[in-house]
């Protein structure tokens, strides 16, 4: 069933009632609360990328700068717990994390 209106943000605890052709009305059900957030989370940050080809030696990658390693580790911050982090290459997605 649509709502006839769009729902703030915040918690909503829905709940239904039966009415029979007679007109008589069921108690409610048990509350269904839910949590509508469209707030978008904070934007993600690179702080570093790390050539790890050679465990013993990790390496910084600097911005602009050149590796030879083909999965090196991206080092981020700026997300909040439960956020999933998109890594994007040229466009198209290469992986993600929790």
């Amino acid at each position: 069933v649509p709502a006839d209106k769009a729902l703030d943000q915040g918690e909503h605890d829905f709940t239904v009632k039966a009415e029979d052709p007679a007109g008589n009305i069921s108690p409610a059900s048990d509350a269904y609360p839910i949590n509508i957030d469209t707030t978008a989370p904070s934007v993600p940050t690179i702080d570093s990328i790390v050539d790890n080809d050679d465990p013993a030696h990790l390496i910084d990658v600097p911005k602009d700068g050149d590796t030879n390693d083909t999965t090196p580790v991206i080092n981020g911050g700026g997300a909040e717990p439960g956020d999933i982090i998109h890594v994007i290459d040229n466009g198209t997605e290469i992986g993600s994390t929790v």
